[in-house]
């Protein structure tokens, strides 16, 4: 006995192909989109992770802190005073230098070496400690101003020789006379209207009279003898 199977018409198979065509397209366009969205996701989430690490690192690495910063500028061999300080709360790194604001005493009296603007933040390596005075010498002090200087970039340690020259009211006798060769100890500009400096200088005990007399009548010159060291 024979057996007859029917081919599904053309039209059965044109109803029954473009339906799970589009079923077998659309369920791979889903796991597409899924497949995406975990990649979009795990992207957020490694981005939130490394801004996090560089968040804490950094909190790691600096601190805020109460610190001396120079409230004017200050020469190179002018001293430190407590009025020429400020405080300021800054954002410092494990290996910046600096003085804490309880701190001033560790450099308050010491001399600047070098021009400092305001705004340095004070760290111990610029300023120096006042040299001993050797046996044998004095400390003189003379205000001078414009034109009784060799030159405005006098600092600790330069040599130079102290002149006596015609005073401010009267000629002196020996005007022009070398009284003593010198070393400055320190420099300190007034805020006169002047433009007068306190220098310090470093005299042998037998010239100390003459040259504080010259400073006293105003008639006190220096001029640069050497190089600084």
């Amino acid at each position: 006995m024979a057996v007859k199977f029917d081919r599904p018409s053309a039209t059965l198979r044109s109803a029954r192909g473009p339906g799970r065509a589009g079923a077998v397209t659309a369920g791979a366009g889903g796991s597409r989109r899924r497949a995406r969205l975990s990649e979009l996701a795990l992207g957020v989430v490694v981005v939130a992770v490394c801004a996090l690490g560089v968040v804490l690192w950094h909190n790691s690495t600096t601190s805020t802190e109460s610190v001396l910063v120079l409230g004017r500028t200050l020469r190179a061999g002018e001293e430190l005073r407590a009025d020429a300080l400020r405080v300021e709360e800054v954002h410092l790194g494990a290996t910046v230098g600096h003085v804490g604001a309880a701190d001033s005493r560790r450099v308050v009296g010491k001399t600047a070496t070098a021009d400092l603007p305001a705004g340095t933040l004070v760290t111990d390596a610029l300023f120096a400690g006042r040299p001993p005075v050797p046996a044998g010498s004095t400390v003189v002090a003379a205000a001078l101003v414009p034109g009784q200087f060799a030159t405005f970039q006098l600092r600790a340690g330069q040599a130079v020789t102290a002149i006596r020259t015609g005073g401010a009211t009267s000629a002196e006798p020996d005007a022009g006379a070398v009284l003593a060769p010198a070393t400055v100890y320190e420099v300190h500009a007034l805020d006169d209207t002047a433009g007068t400096w306190i220098v310090s200088l470093l005299v042998p005990e037998a010239a100390a009279p003459s040259v504080a007399s010259a400073a006293a009548a105003r008639s006190l010159s220096l001029a640069l003898t050497g190089a600084a060291p």
